[in-house]
């Protein structure tokens, strides 16, 4: 026989700790003000309809389902080897005993890094907008690079929502015993044109405060190459940037492509 057990407005239960025993399908109900607060079922774990404030430890020997928001006050620890994840991917988040993370998707975030769009070096400038302030590392990358005239050089500017930065490197550029420093703009290659073809990168840092330093290094031609380094102060965040060379020249071939991270 089944037996349910209400009660209402308990203020004080006093007795010997020898508990309650529930036979098969009884049941006890719990109720504030007439709303059940605690349901107490033989055959299951008890189930809370509204807040439960406990002082000591609470264990779970099953599953535990929570269908609102898990707020922790202090930490979250888990098994040596066990995992966090989804209801899909219960191990998107494997910790090793020793504290080693394994994730079992590539992490995609703030730390990630995203890439535009390759665009064919043409034109007087090319330019790349709608840097993300998170921004702590830039990569370009050039391949095939080459400028209309012999004996020009190229330079990156940078630059924030008032415009580009002009003015206040300090950079150079060098090739064998050559080279050229640049006050205008970060030095990318040095005599570029048509017999001097420009592969290679050129990465620039934020340092934190609006400082950012760079270093390049490239192909310079089938036999030489390029490096160099520069740094800048800007009076803003970054959020643009331009690649242009000297003068009248412009690109006239090579692919020019951003990382962001």
């Amino acid at each position: 026989m089944s037996s349910t057990i209400k009660v209402n407005n308990i203020s004080n239960l006093a007795g010997d700790n020898s508990g309650i025993d529930l036979s098969t399908n009884d049941q006890i109900i719990l109720k504030t003000n007439n709303t059940t607060a605690v349901t107490v079922n033989s055959s299951q774990a008890v189930a809370l309809a509204g807040n439960a404030s406990i002082a000591g430890t609470a264990t779970v020997g099953g599953t535990l389902g929570v269908t609102g928001i898990t707020t922790l006050g202090n930490n979250l620890i888990i098994p040596n080897g066990g995992n966090i994840g989804s209801a899909s991917d219960t191990d998107a988040m494997a910790i090793a005993s020793n504290g080693v993370v394994t994730f079992s998707q590539p992490p995609v975030g703030v730390g990630g890094i995203t890439q535009t769009s390759t665009v064919t070096a043409s034109g007087t400038e090319v330019d790349f907008l709608n840097i993300p302030s998170t921004a702590i590392r830039i990569t370009l990358i050039l391949k095939g690079a080459s400028l209309s005239a012999d004996g020009q050089n190229a330079i990156i500017q940078l630059g924030t929502s008032s415009g580009l930065k002009s003015s206040g490197y300090l950079s150079n550029s060098h090739y064998g015993s050559a080279g050229v420093g640049r006050t205008d703009g970060f030095a990318v290659f040095f005599g570029g044109g048509a017999a001097n073809v420009v592969s290679g990168a050129v990465v620039i840092y934020h340092l934190g405060s609006n400082k950012y330093s760079s270093n390049h290094s490239a192909k310079y031609n089938q036999n030489n190459g390029l490096f160099g380094g520069g740094d800048v102060t800007l009076g803003g965040t970054l959020d643009r940037l331009r690649l242009r060379p000297d003068g009248n020249t412009s690109f006239d071939a090579g692919d020019i492509k951003l990382f962001i991270e």
